[in-house]
């Protein structure tokens, strides 16, 4: 929790003697108030406070930097160059330029993965940096430009997992306490459509390794607007996924088999819905109603490799009942056209 900082290990260790060591654990998150040294040393000896060193740095930036500086600390975690340059609604070369300058001033540290490179503050620096957001009032809007940044990246993003897991699994779990920030952000304000957008991309992430979004459908569904809404069928779905890694099976069965029963469920499941919702049908032993499902989304053009994988389980679960469909579904596997 002190980012490896010598004073900051020396201040902690000063107030050592009067608090366990569990103690000033829990007082951290109000570092610059408890990493002071005593009252009656405080004021001979001022520049041996944290906050102190942390605002000489500060100070010899110019302001533009101070307002980048601070904007940079709505990322919960690292952040890449062009997720930079869009908090800090800049070009990248821009946004470069300071990086380096924050990087230089010993601000901002770098991360090399094989991911890419990204940057992030030590969680000292940061929050010396969020309370300087906080006071410049710009907040909100360096938060929704976070959330607009993530909702246009995420489909590269996964794009990119699914075609090299092992790498880009990694990239992901970095990006995770930037996507909770961002949506914690979307349900602080009782915005659904904000909240769904995050949660949207990541539905076909089930049955993953990687599931950075569990117990979100649960706190979107509360917000007031959501029910009846086009949004509420694709977010059971995800609530019943929930279920199932919380091994609350007969909850998971009775949320798989009410998104059907809505009106406003769109028939054919679309693809965002279909690949969560198949395998939770498959959980309960709904193979029925999957092939009535499949056979909707083959009958509008509906075909992708979930498709494929869904009807060769079908065919290996009950080979009498193979039709014409599940047979045309599993030569498209060898010609290429899903």
């Amino acid at each position: 929790r002190l980012d490896g900082l010598p004073l900051a290990i020396e201040l902690a260790a000063s107030r050592v003697g009067v608090l366990s060591p569990i103690e000033l654990l829990e007082r951290l998150d109000d570092r610059f108030s408890v990493l002071t040294g005593s009252r009656r040393r405080r004021g001979r000896d001022r520049q041996r406070t944290l906050e102190q060193t942390i605002d000489w740095s500060f100070e010899m930036l110019d302001a533009s930097d101070r307002t980048a500086f601070a904007r940079l600390a709505v990322f919960a975690g690292s952040f890449d160059l062009p997720a930079a340059a869009a908090v800090l609604r800049a070009d990248e070369l821009d946004a470069l330029d300071v990086l380096e300058l924050l990087v230089d001033r010993s601000l901002l540290a770098i991360d090399d993965h094989p991911s890419g490179r990204r940057y992030r503050y030590l969680e000292t620096i940061r929050a010396y940096a969020e309370r300087c957001l906080d006071d410049s009032g710009a907040s909100e809007d360096a938060l929704e430009a976070l959330h607009r940044h993530l909702v246009a990246a995420m489909p590269e993003l996964l794009k990119r997992f699914m075609g090299d897991m092992k790498t880009e699994a990694a990239r992901l779990e970095r990006e995770t306490p930037n996507l909770h920030r961002a949506f914690n952000w979307a349900i602080e304000r009782n915005d659904p459509s904000a909240a769904t957008a995050l949660v949207r991309p990541l539905a076909n992430l089930v049955g993953m390794v990687v599931w950075p979004i569990h117990g979100w459908a649960d706190d979107v569904i509360a917000l007031p607007g959501v029910a009846g809404s086009d949004d509420e069928p694709m977010l059971l779905v995800l609530q019943a996924v929930d279920r199932h890694l919380d091994n609350r099976f007969d909850e998971m069965k009775r949320i798989s088999l009410s998104v059907l029963d809505l009106d406003h469920t769109p028939r054919p499941i679309p693809d965002a819905m279909w690949q969560p919702l198949s395998l939770m049908l498959n959980l309960i032993g709904r193979d029925d109603i999957t092939r009535e499902l499949l056979s909707e989304r083959s009958a509008a053009g509906m075909r992708r490799w979930d498709d494929v994988g869904v009807a060769m389980y079908l065919a290996v679960q009950d080979r009498a009942s193979m039709d014409e469909l599940h047979v045309e579904m599993l030569a498209t596997l060898g010609a290429g056209e899903c």
